[in-house]
């Protein structure tokens, strides 16, 4: 056998499955939607063209918990995505009904296909039809999010969602060798200045304006000169706190790594509470067959006091 071939076959247990589950569910998906009168040659070719340009894309953080966890690179070895990856409902049945619609053999075309994308995706993503309405403010008017920890794979992934949908300005903290190293070896299409803005923790040009600031803060503490320039080199939840209290972002996400409370004591070390406001508080939410349930308080306080808990959790009808 040659070294250089590209081999699919049937079986599971190799790479390249070719397995009609990839397409038969989808394609009778996307003509039901449309009431098509036949399933067309045109159809056939959207749908295969859809997974042909889904084996190219850079698989989302949800996407890669059908392979292991790990995202796969478009190579020798994925030139078709498995049938178990969460994208195919969406872009699949999405190609299809808009191939019908263009043959015309639908004979229910979808007038919004943008909405019909959207209800395909809250069939794969419980928490989509929650998110709808956050996302579509978010699009409009795209606020600057700080990711503290910008070196981690699962930021990444996220950052290459966010940049693809238009929902904010990344800034990532971090070494940009290592996140730039990364961003390769993952097969992200993500680049510092186009994409996103990069801080480089080790020799960003405002780093004695932050500590300097930080100490300001934090001396009545105990916190000396030399222990705020250490703390505000080496800890990207206090860099990522400054450049919000500075004005030079509008909302962080941090705690991929560390410890929950330690990254909370930094937070309100440079933001502290709004008057009226006794204590921090963190909010989860579960989505399942019965809605939408929100928990407060759930990481900040081990034992909340019910006067400051809702006595039982608010619950929103599911539409």
């Amino acid at each position: 056998m040659r070294p250089d071939c590209i081999i699919a076959t049937g079986r599971s247990d190799f790479p390249n499955q070719v397995n009609n589950a990839l397409c038969f569910p989808y394609i009778f998906r996307g003509a039901l939607d449309v009431s098509a009168s036949t399933i067309n040659e045109a159809m056939k070719v959207a749908c295969v063209r859809a997974i042909a340009k889904l084996a190219r894309r850079e698989a989302s953080d949800v996407a890669a918990r059908a392979y292991g966890g790990k995202a796969p690179h478009f190579g020798p070895d994925y030139i078709i995505p498995t049938p178990f990856d969460p994208r195919l409902l969406v872009e699949l049945a999405t190609a299809v009904a808009q191939a019908a619609m263009d043959s015309g053999v639908a004979t229910r075309p979808i007038e919004d296909m943008v909405a019909y994308r959207e209800r395909l995706s809250s069939f794969v993503f419980r928490t989509g039809w929650a998110m709808k309405p956050v996302f579509a403010r978010a699009k409009a008017e795209p606020k600057r999010v700080v990711y503290t920890e910008g070196e981690e794979e699962t930021i990444l992934r996220a950052v290459q969602t966010v940049v693809e949908e238009g929902l904010a300005r990344p800034v990532l903290l971090g070494r940009p060798e290592v996140i730039t190293r990364r961003i390769e070896r993952i097969g992200l299409n993500l680049q510092p200045g186009r994409d996103f803005e990069l801080v480089n923790i080790h020799s960003d040009p405002r780093f004695n304006d932050y500590w300097q600031q930080y100490h300001q803060l934090a001396e009545r503490r105990g916190v000396t000169p030399a222990l705020a320039k250490s703390l505000v080199r080496s800890r990207g939840t206090l860099i990522g706190a400054l450049m919000l209290a500075r004005g030079e972002a509008d909302a962080m996400i941090c705690g991929m790594v560390g410890r929950f409370q330690k990254k909370l004591e930094h937070l309100l070390e440079v933001l502290p509470l709004d008057p009226g406001i006794s204590a921090p508080a963190a909010m989860s939410a579960v989505a399942n067959d019965k809605g939408l349930t929100f928990f407060l308080d759930t990481h900040v306080q081990e034992t909340p006091a019910p006067s400051r808990s809702p006595k039982r959790p608010c619950r929103r009808p599911c539409a």
